[in-house]
């Protein structure tokens, strides 16, 4: 895990000076572009969550202004989960409980035949990365101030933040009342997640003068088996220099 770290960390120091040393009277071949916008993310059987995307993009021509270049850069950006689950509760004669899993927010629900509690869960996890993509990309110049423009190709990220938040509210059937237990920790600190992430991305992008407006798909490889299948679609608009 170290050494994963420490190859992001170097990469995450060698195009920042690369973005500096070109500043921003980039040349034809090393454009730069800050772009803003927001990354989605879908997993199976979760609600897709939208989190804010920001970051620098650096382009290197081959071809001038039309064909093959490779695409990098760095990016802020986060992937949240939020899910509620809830379980009715039995109390057995050693007066311990039985749980049984229900939906909560359906309406109907039968508390007789000893049903003494029922709780609600809330789960909300936030992971904050930094990323850098390599993308091959083509662009088609379809005159002086409108192309198109496709990319493909592998990233990598470094988790650099992340909070877990958990909230149990129990109700008692017989007496009506209630009670709430919440807890919060690193969301690193769970099995489930690694700070270290990488996956392939895809983008295809739309440039009007100097205007940029990229849709991206990106799909995680890292622990997938583990973490889940992440389908982050994103969406931003920069300015190329």
């Amino acid at each position: 895990m170290r050494k994963k770290e420490s190859f992001i960390q170097q990469s995450l120091v060698l195009i920042l000076i690369l973005a500096v040393s070109t500043g921003i009277k980039a040349n034809a071949q090393l454009q730069v572009m800050p772009e803003a916008g927001v990354s989605i993310l879908k997993k199976k059987n979760l609600n897709a969550t939208v989190s804010p995307r920001i970051g620098m993009r650096l382009n290197y021509n081959f071809q001038g202004e039309q064909g093959w270049a490779v695409a990098s850069g760095l990016y802020f950006y986060q992937k949240k989960e939020a899910y509620t689950t809830g379980a009715l509760r039995l109390q057995k004669p050693d007066g311990t409980y039985q749980e049984y899993p229900f939906t909560p927010g359906v309406n109907g629900i039968d508390y007789n035949g000893g049903i003494n509690q029922f709780s609600i869960k809330d789960f909300d996890t936030k992971r904050d990365y930094l990323q850098i993509p390599l993308l091959a990309q083509y662009k088609w110049k379809l005159n002086e101030n409108y192309a198109v423009s496709i990319a493909a190709g592998p990233y990598f990220a470094i988790g650099v933040g992340g909070k877990n938040k958990f909230s149990e509210t129990v109700y008692s059937v017989p007496n009506n009342t209630s009670s709430i237990h919440q807890e919060s920790w690193s969301t690193f600190d769970l099995y489930a997640y690694d700070r270290f992430d990488m996956g392939i991305a895809s983008q295809v992008a739309i440039q009007a003068h100097n205007i940029v407006c990229n849709l991206g798909y990106e799909v995680n490889l890292y622990r997938h088996s583990v973490m889940g299948r992440e389908h982050n679609i994103t969406i931003g608009i920069g300015y190329l220099f």
